[in-house]
């Protein structure tokens, strides 16, 4: 569905549009990784493993173990990213 919308919002020329949603795109992706793993864990009867989840707060993004330098999606600093409790 965001293929569409990020081509709906190129052909109006809505550039903040375009990047929001390419944004979205990138982070629901992501977001969905983390979802087939934990659905994955759970279907062989494991638990999920204990880590720690942080958030760029500025687009979305989760990562895994640390917040890394840079959002590899938004590219903002290390300083917008807050761990998950």
């Amino acid at each position: 569905m965001y293929p569409q919308f990020i081509k709906d919002a190129q052909a109006e020329d809505r550039t903040e549009a375009v990047l929001s949603l390419t944004w979205i795109a990138q982070v629901e992706k992501a977001h969905f990784g983390l979802l087939k793993q934990a659905l994955e864990s759970l279907q062989k009867g494991n638990d999920i493993a204990s880590e720690d989840y942080y958030i760029c707060t500025n687009c979305g993004f989760v990562a895994v173990g640390a917040a890394p330098s840079s959002c590899p999606v938004c590219k903002a600093p290390q300083s917008m990213f807050t761990s998950i409790e």
